[in-house]
């Protein structure tokens, strides 16, 4: 018994961790149409073919993860740009969404000439 997969069978894992649809997976790998389903069964019952599985499915994950943090890292880069290219209201719309982010929001009442802005906490963090 070999201890390696084969290269059509890392194929398959690949393929198969990127929308969990074997019978396709199958198939982009290189695999029979009319065998597509049997062989993802088959290889989906191996060890090795699962393990190899998650380990691609992780990778994607921790590459395509999005954060509060990341989605605020894009923000404040958006907002920096805005400023260097003297965009102020692009800057403050970016300010405005980074503060949602965190679980504020800020609400500005204009009466008689003068603003009132009022900010609320969603969140006990």
């Amino acid at each position: 018994m070999s201890t390696k997969l084969t290269a059509k069978q890392l194929k398959f894992t690949r393929e198969y961790a990127k929308d969990g649809n074997g019978t396709q997976a199958a198939i982009r790998a290189g695999y029979s149409p009319n065998s597509a389903q049997m062989q993802a069964s088959r290889l989906l019952s191996k060890d090795m073919v699962c393990n190899a599985v998650a380990k691609f499915q992780e990778k994607h994950r921790l590459k395509t993860e999005v954060t509060i943090e990341s989605l605020a890292a894009e923000l404040e880069h958006d907002r920096d740009r805005a400023r260097q290219l003297d965009q102020t209201s692009v800057a403050v719309q970016a300010t405005m969404h980074i503060a949602k982010l965190h679980g504020l929001e800020i609400n500005k009442n204009e009466n008689n000439g003068l603003t009132k802005i009022e900010i609320i906490r969603y969140s006990d963090d």
